[in-house]
């Protein structure tokens, strides 16, 4: 019952009712008036998306170099706790590497 008054009023048939030419001109305001309101819905929307995209590929990034942090960090302290339990003479170096050449 509902799609066959929605295909009645969008397909022209409510026209055949409307005999008075104001009801027409009401008709096609509101037509129109609908067609701008649902354009501009799916504007937002659109970008809303493209505003989320963004976010998301900046948490990703940023996802990605805390988790890169954190198995650096990870890794360096495994090791050092490897060396404790070795009871290893190596410690951290303070001093920065330098190239040896001949």
């Amino acid at each position: 019952m509902r799609k066959t008054v929605i295909k009645g009023i969008f397909g022209g048939k409510l026209l055949l009712m409307l005999s008075s030419q104001w009801k027409l001109v009401i008709y096609v305001f509101i037509l129109i008036f609908l067609y701008i309101t649902m354009h501009y819905d799916v504007s937002d929307s659109a970008l809303t998306m493209l505003d989320n995209d963004q976010l998301l590929k900046e948490l990703k990034t940023d996802y990605t170099t805390r988790m890169a942090e954190l198995q650096k960090f990870s890794t360096e302290q495994y090791t050092e706790q490897m060396l404790r339990n070795n009871h290893s003479d190596l410690h951290a170096s303070i001093t920065p590497p330098t190239v040896v050449s001949r």
